[in-house]
């Protein structure tokens, strides 16, 4: 833990108060929480024509970490609320195996990551 400060201010003047308490602080706690805990990607377009919409999506991530002398250990929670949201979203024509020969047209997407957790520790030299 970093230093302490702190100011209490006294009044001598008639009529106030004899003390008058301004407290600071210019502590540097040895946790924090950190990271980016918001990613928002909106509606875009999923093919050169602007013609199909790619679905927009938010994530809400966390990350704290604690320090004690030159050790480090943190701990980080991405999709938060476990959203369902598609990553990777591309417009095509697919022609798979068992679909018409002119093919199907279609958004084919990579599914986003569910809620996950992320810890470790760090040795600061």
């Amino acid at each position: 833990m970093g230093p302490r400060c702190a100011s209490w201010i006294g009044s001598r003047s008639p009529g106030t108060s004899p003390t008058r308490p301004t407290p600071s602080s210019c502590t540097r706690p040895s946790w924090r929480v950190t990271g980016s805990p918001v990613r928002y990607l909106g509606d875009r377009p999923a093919d050169p024509a602007r013609a199909q919409t790619a679905r927009g999506y938010t994530l809400f991530n966390w990350t704290t970490r604690y320090r004690y002398k030159n050790l480090e250990a943190f701990l980080s929670i991405e999709n938060l609320v476990d959203t369902e949201y598609r990553e990777g979203q591309f417009f095509f024509v697919s022609r798979l195996p068992g679909e018409p020969a002119e093919g199907v047209p279609d958004i084919h997407f990579t599914p986003g990551a569910p809620r996950s957790f992320l810890g470790g520790l760090a040795i600061h030299f």
